[in-house]
């Protein structure tokens, strides 16, 4: 007598398909944020190496010249193209040899301008300005902002934006962009030796001056012959806007930075609530928006940013330590 053949069960059951579907999608999200991951280190890499790079660049200026030298990073965005990301520009700047005094017509200062002096850099027309990964932002301690109580505990950032173009002149085309949120102009100064200096050793001032250093990117002069600090139109009549860059390409007075971190904002906007800042600017003054800023994203920076230093000696810039 033979036996039955066994009981082949042809193809899966539609739960097992639904397990194994189920498995699949998890690996593949999975598989994604690791991507992602990777990706964002490698740009936040990349951005470290390009800063590592302009600051090589400016000390070696420095030397080669002889002459005191900033890099500085400020906001630009494609005026002809507003689809453009805004990127962070790092300018090598080398010191005129000019002190502009405070109550100069062309800047315009209003409180203590008699005993302030600024120091006029100007772009080395030997390195052209390098440009960081989009998204890639700096940021550095400010030790002289002058509108926070506490200024030993604040930070610099720059705009990230949102961007809205703007017509001044209403003649059909963008004359800058205005950012809705607040940042400081800021960059390192490096001495003739390379070493890495807050007060430049050139400019003979008073001891009891306060002492700025400003980048003049266009070289205007007015009909006196003035020299023209092109700050914000918004914020003409305050000193706020020599710290505030609200304006893409605009000019303001450079705060020193002794130490820098550079991060990821993509990453920044994920963790912190950058919505905060701009309705504390907005209803409660710049005073209550830095130091909120200072607080949530200054907090967040000591976790996540890669700081780069300087050897007291040479000046040589390096990723961690201190």
């Amino acid at each position: 007598m033979r036996s039955s053949p066994p009981n082949i069960r042809p193809g899966f059951t539609l739960l097992e398909l639904l397990v194994v579907i189920g498995i699949i999608s998890m690996l593949a999200v999975v598989t994604v944020i690791s991507i992602q991951r990777v990706t964002r280190d490698v740009k936040l890499s990349n951005g470290v190496n390009r800063v590592l790079g302009a600051l090589a660049t400016a000390r070696t200026e420095a030397i080669r010249t002889n002459t005191p030298t900033l890099l500085t990073f400020r906001m630009v965005k494609d005026l002809e193209d507003p689809s453009q990301p805004a990127q962070v520009e790092m300018v090598v700047a080398g010191f005129t040899g000019e002190i502009v005094k405070g109550n100069n017509p062309g800047i315009g200062m209003n409180a203590g301008a008699a005993t302030t002096d600024v120091c006029r850099f100007v772009p080395s027309p030997e390195v052209a300005p390098r440009y960081l990964p989009e998204g890639i932002m700096i940021a550095g301690p400010s030790q002289d902002i002058g509108i926070v109580d506490d200024p030993t505990g604040t930070w610099n950032f720059m705009s990230p934006g949102p961007w809205t173009p703007v017509d001044q002149d209403n003649d059909g085309r963008y004359d800058y962009y205005r950012s809705a949120e607040a940042g400081s102009t800021f960059g390192v100064l490096f001495g003739a030796d390379g070493t890495v200096i807050t007060r430049n050793p050139e400019a003979q001032t008073s001891s009891s001056n306060r002492l700025y250093n400003w980048v003049d990117y266009d070289n205007e002069r007015d009909n006196g012959g003035n020299y023209v600090l092109n700050r914000s139109s918004t914020n003409s009549g305050s000193n706020t806007s020599f710290f505030q860059q609200r304006e893409s390409d605009a000019e303001s007075f450079i705060n020193v930075c002794q130490f820098l971190a550079v991060y990821d904002e993509i990453k920044a906007k994920q963790d912190v609530d950058y919505t905060q800042f701009i309705a504390a600017q907005n209803s409660l003054g710049a005073g209550a928006f830095l130091e909120l800023r200072d607080e949530q994203l200054g907090t967040w920076l000591d976790e996540n940013a890669d700081r780069i230093h300087f050897n007291r000696y040479t000046g040589l810039a390096k990723v961690g330590g201190s």
